[in-house]
Order: C-alpha cells, then structure tokens, then sequence
C-alpha cells in the first residue's frame, strides 16, 4: 500500500527544484544557439550536429557523475581534491577518454545517416568531426572540474548528490558545450587556412595523454567496465541525438520565426534530463546498498519521491517561461508570455513523467543483468529525454504557436 509522506515529497520538491533552479541558466545557452538560427537555415549541418553534442554531454557527464554521486554515497570515494582513492582519479582519465572516442563515433555517425537523408553534401565530412571533437572535447575538460565541485559541495553540506549534482552540472555543460560548438562553427566557417591548422596542433597532446591513461589504468576493473559499457551506450544513445537533429533540420523553417523556442529548447531539454538523472540515481544508489528490489513494481516505494519531482518540475516550467520571457524580451524578442509559460509547463510535466519510469526501468534492468547501472540509466535517460523532449517542443510549439 502506498503512503505519502509529506516530509518526503516536500525534501524531494525543494532539492529537486534547487538543483533545477540551475538550469535557468541555461536560457543563456538557448541565447546563444539562437543567434546560430540564420545559420541553421543556410547550413543543414549545423542544425543537425547540435542535438548530437548535447546528447556526447549526457554520456560522459552522465556516466562521470552517476559513478561519482554512488561512489560518494557508499564511501568508494572521499568529498575531497587531494590524497581520494584510485577509483577518483581512474573515473576522471576514463571519461576524457570516453568524451575522445564518442566524439569520433559520433560524428561519424551523424554524418552518415544525414548523408542518406540527404541533408548534407560529401564535402561537409570534415565539418561533423571537426565540430564533434572540438566541442565535445574541450567541454569535457572544462565540464569535469565543475562537475567533481558540485557534487562534493552538495555531499559536504548534508545534501544528497543523487538528487542535486546532475540537474546543476547539466545546465553548466550545456552552456559550455552551446558556447563551445558556437565557436567551432563559426571558425570552421570562417574559412581560414590557419584555423584549420589550429586543430591537430590542439588535439595532438591531447592524444598522448589518453594514451598514457589508457596505459595506466587499463588494468584497473573500474575503468575496462566503464569502457566496456559505457562506450555502446553511448553510441546507441547517439542515434537518438542524430533523430534529434533530423527532426529539427525539418521543422527548422517554421521555428526560426518564433527564436524564443531556441532559446527555450537546451533548458527544457536538459531540466528533463536533470529530472531524470536525480531520480535514476536515487534509484542506482538504493540499488547499491540493497533498500531497493531489481523489480519493476518496486517503484511503489519510491512514489513519495516521485511526486516530490514531478510538482517540482511543473512548478520550475512556469519559471523557465517567465524568465525566457523576461530575458528573450530583453534582448531584442518579441515574445509571448502565455505561450512561452504554456509551452514550459506542458513540456515539463509530460516529459518528467515520462523520463522518471524511463530512468528506473533501465536501472533496475541493468542491476538485474549484473551490470552497473550508473554506466547506462543517465546516459540511457538523458538521451531519451532530449528526443523525446525535441518532440514534444516541436508539437506542442506547432500546436501552441499560430
């Protein structure tokens, strides 16, 4: 029989909502890729790639910070930057390492399948892997710093890391890798020779040291499980991403006319993501240290903190459409308030309920199978999420927008 605990839906609501009060910030990202719209129109490619990225950063961030927060939680690894245990230092080398080798596989991918859909042409090859490495690469090492502070913050004031640190992290990556793959196309379309050169310059040390790494940990069980895993999840995942840019390289024409949807598509996206991620790894982490059945039905348990997030998420939809609202109309926008705070609403609701069965589905399959779950339930979830969320802002936009 369930019970609702109002002390547990309350505790989840404000750190869900915390923790989701980052991805405001996000509307800056959003900002960002909007102004890219006039290239997006004349460039199919740079439509198509950008979903793709974003889905690279739920895979390695999410498998970064899936294994740090259960780590924390049962004591594998110390709240601490210096004198931590060998699973710390083996967990950040493997997730460059991964970022390097889903950034290839990826790009290679997304070009391949809008080369059979005829959205691109055989001389923009270059243009797919140079932007996925570029972007997916220089974020990683500038994401997994922040995200190594987040989660230990959060550890250290009593908080639970599960819940809070992705949904902050998240946002913060999505930023950068928005800013990062801003940049890539903008040079790569710039033209100049010695920006060309710029980028075997810039990848070759950085060869070498996931070659060291891989020499130096590559006996380690932690790191040959999270290669092992984490690596197809990730290219599996990545199919998602590459649908995700089909679907908005054709709608693309109707959207631009309304650029607060632009700017309002990575937070939506990522919130989702982030709802998603807290309860999976509420979920992994239960798993871990045995309060949880591997059981579907199971979820019975976890009802009170599945409220908690769901109000949470519907409540922080009214507040990413007021603040879109608030800053599209700053820049230069002429948006709509009641259609930006009905779209955030009804995207948040649908898509954190979605994504949270989603989430603990895949967790305790993957537990049942004998695997770690903290490889797959985010990457997993949150490539699920930035699909599923596309198409619910693609619809509900058609749908809401006149």
């Amino acid at each position: 029989m369930i019970r609702l605990s109002r002390r547990i839906i309350w505790k989840n609501f404000l750190q869900c909502a915390f923790a989701l009060s980052f991805s405001s910030g996000g509307l800056l990202s959003g900002r960002v890729v909007s102004n890219l719209s006039p290239l997006m129109i004349l460039y199919h490619w740079v439509v198509a790639l950008f979903p793709v990225v974003l889905t690279i950063r739920g895979d390695v961030a999410g498998v970064f910070t899936g294994n740090l927060t259960t780590m924390l939680n049962i004591g594998r690894i110390k709240a601490s930057w210096r004198n931590n245990t060998i699973d710390f230092y083996s967990l950040i080398r493997v997730s460059i390492l991964l970022a390097y080798i889903d950034s290839i596989l990826v790009g290679l991918l997304a070009f391949s399948i809008n080369l059979i859909f005829k959205q691109v042409s055989i001389g923009e090859f270059t243009n797919f892997i140079i932007a996925s490495l570029f972007t997916c690469v220089i974020a990683t090492f500038v994401a997994l710093p922040l995200n190594i502070f987040a989660a230990f913050i959060s550890f250290r004031k009593g908080l639970d890391p599960d819940v809070v640190a992705y949904p902050i992290v998240g946002i913060l990556n999505d930023f950068i890798v928005s800013l990062c793959y801003s940049i890539s196309v903008i040079l790569i379309l710039s033209g100049n020779l010695m920006v060309t050169l710029i980028y075997p310059i810039l990848f070759l040390p950085i060869l070498i040291l996931i070659w060291y790494f891989y020499k130096f940990d590559r006996r380690i069980d932690m790191y040959r499980t999270i290669i092992r895993e984490a690596v197809p999840v990730g290219f599996v995942c990545s199919f998602d991403g590459v649908i995700n840019g089909l679907l908005l390289a054709s709608f693309i024409e109707d959207i631009v006319h309304y650029p607060e949807i632009l700017m309002v598509y990575p937070v939506l996206l990522n919130a989702i993501g982030g709802v998603g991620s807290s309860f999976g790894s509420v979920t992994t982490t239960r798993l871990a240290l045995g309060y949880l059945d591997s059981k579907i039905s199971s979820i019975s348990t976890m009802f009170n903190e599945f409220i908690g997030m769901l109000l949470s998420a519907s409540f922080m939809g009214f507040v990413y459409g007021l603040l879109g609202y608030g800053l599209a109309s700053l820049t230069g926008l002429i948006p709509t308030l009641s259609n930006m705070l009905l779209l955030c609403f009804l995207v948040m609701f649908f898509g954190s309920t979605v994504i949270m069965f989603v989430s603990y589905i895949v967790g305790c399959y993957s537990y049942g199978r004998g695997w770690d779950p903290d490889n797959f339930v985010i990457p997993l979830e949150t490539s699920i999420s930035d699909l599923y969320g596309a198409i619910l802002v693609i619809i509900l936009s058609l749908i809401i927008y006149p």
